[in-house]
This record gives C-alpha cells, structure tokens and sequence, in this order.
C-alpha cells in the first residue's frame, strides 16, 4: 500500500494483494487522498471556528475586565503619584467607576476625601502663613523703628537678633557682623556671672515672666552704660529663645546720682542751722520739726 498519484495524476492512496491461487493476478484497491482528509479538513474548520470563538470571548472578556478593574486601578495609582507629587485635585468622574468592585469605589472615595482635606488643610495653612508674616513684618516694623533695644539670644549666650537700637546703644554699626556673638562680650566682666544666671533661670524656669534686673555694657569706645533689662522666652522656628528690651539709664543714674548729692547737701545744710524748722500744710498743720 501506499500513496501515488494514479494514471489520471490523481493523487491515491493504493492497496494490493496477490491472489495465492496464481502469480498472474492481483486485487487491488484505490481511494483518493482528498477523501479520506475531508472529515479532517471538516473537524479542523470546526476547531479553527470554535478557537475563533473563544478568542472573541476571552478578547471581550479582556476588555470587560480591563474596564472594570483595570482602568479604575490605573487611575488610582495615577491619583496616589499626584497625591505624592503634590497635586491634591479630585479624580474625574469616569462611567466605568459606576461598574468597579466596591471596594475601589471605597479606595476611591478616600482618595477623594484625603484630597478634599489636604486642600483645607492648605488653604488653612496658606492662611496662618499669610498671618504670620503679616505679624513678622509688623515685629519687625515695630522693633526696628522702637525706642528702646530689642534683642533674642539663645541658650548659649549667642545673638539671634538685634534691632537697630541696641546697636546705638553700644556704639556698633550693622556691618560689624554683632550676630552671632555672645552676648558677654558686650557685658562688662563684673556682671558676666549675673547675665549667665539669669539667662540659666529663663531656661530652667520658663514660666517666669518678664525678668528685670540691671546690668553694665561695655561701649564701643569703652566707657560703660548702666542697662536696665527686661526679658522674656519666646518659640522662634521650633527653638526657645530669650526675648528681651534694652534701656540705656546712663543718664539717669547720673541724675539720681546728683539728686541723691543734692539731699545730702541740703541735709546737711539744715542739719547745720542752729534754730528749729517746723514744716506745716496749708491748714497749719505741724508735719515735720526739724
């Protein structure tokens, strides 16, 4: 047996088999070879169709899918980078949110609350920002146009800030680069260690308000001013710092210093009168016999 083409060109599958009886004859059998494919060109085609069809099915499904958690997914993941980014805007309505699973509904809705929130939560600080450097630019209006010394020192005894004033008051000008200093080198020796505890008591004792006490700075040129201090703590870029004013009393003890030497004098003066001094009101009155 086997496959050849026939005397038509055909081509045939071929069977023969001698007759035992004589030499001279055979039987033999032939069928053509698109005869005997047919039913496997038919089951074929119905593979194919059906292969056809279920790519189509699995395509739509694909699709579907891809609509309904896919396209959702990506674009959460799209809002979460512009969260990250910075970008608080709100997602876009899209349809096929409407047929995704509850639970990106949920992630969605939470996505869209946390961007609802940071946005107030701007606005809100957008809003305390603008205050406070409206209050900042009127501290510094007003503490470098103030009539006495302000200044901030921190925990160390370094200047933070001086205003214009104290810079007067010591005799230095704005390029002498004073920031940054201790504060002890403009105080004369004899009143470091008062300064040093006073500052350790705003530190340790931060619910004491407005310390007072005197002290002597060294001018620029070397002669010493009589310093009335008053001082305060104050949170300045998370750090607590010490917040005080600077009053020159030179003059002023230079006057009480006269007054005090003109009491005496005339003390003394009244002391030395022989005769007896009565002083009285208006009513006649004896207040005072001397």
């Amino acid at each position: 047996s086997g496959l050849y083409k026939n005397e038509s060109g055909i081509s045939v599958l071929g069977a023969y088999r001698g007759l035992k009886a004589t030499d001279a004859w055979f039987v033999g059998g032939e069928i053509e070879e698109r005869e005997i494919l047919h039913p496997v060109y038919r089951k074929l085609v119905w593979v194919v169709l059906f292969t056809l069809g279920s790519l189509s099915l699995l395509a739509f499904a694909i699709a579907a899918f891809q609509r309904r958690i896919n396209a959702p997914i990506s674009l959460l993941i799209e809002q979460a980078r512009q969260i990250e980014a910075g970008k608080y805007e709100r997602l876009p309505d899209h349809d096929f949110f409407k047929t995704a699973p509850q639970e990106l509904q949920r992630i969605r809705e939470a996505l869209d609350l946390m961007s609802r929130r940071l946005l107030a939560d701007i606005e809100k600080l957008n809003r305390i920002n603008i205050k406070l450097k409206e209050a900042e630019e009127m501290f510094r209006v007003v503490a470098e146009n103030s009539m006495v010394g302000v200044y901030v020192i921190d925990e160390n005894c370094d200047l933070v800030y001086l205003n214009p004033m104290v810079l007067e008051i010591i005799g230095c000008e704005p390029e002498d680069f004073v920031i940054g200093k201790s504060v002890l080198d403009f105080v004369y020796p004899e009143d470091r260690s008062l300064v040093c505890e006073q500052i350790r008591r705003r530190y340790e004792e931060g619910t004491v308000k407005n310390l007072s006490y005197e002290l002597r700075l060294m001018h620029r040129d070397g002669h010493l001013l009589n310093i009335h201090v008053y001082s305060s703590m104050c949170m300045i870029e998370e750090k607590l710092l010490v917040i005080g004013t600077l009053i020159d009393i030179t003059q002023q003890k230079v006057w009480e210093e006269a007054i005090c030497e003109s009491e005496k004098k005339n003390k003394a003066i009244i002391k030395a009168i022989p005769d007896a001094l009565i002083r009285m009101d208006g009513s006649g009155i004896i207040l005072e016999i001397i």
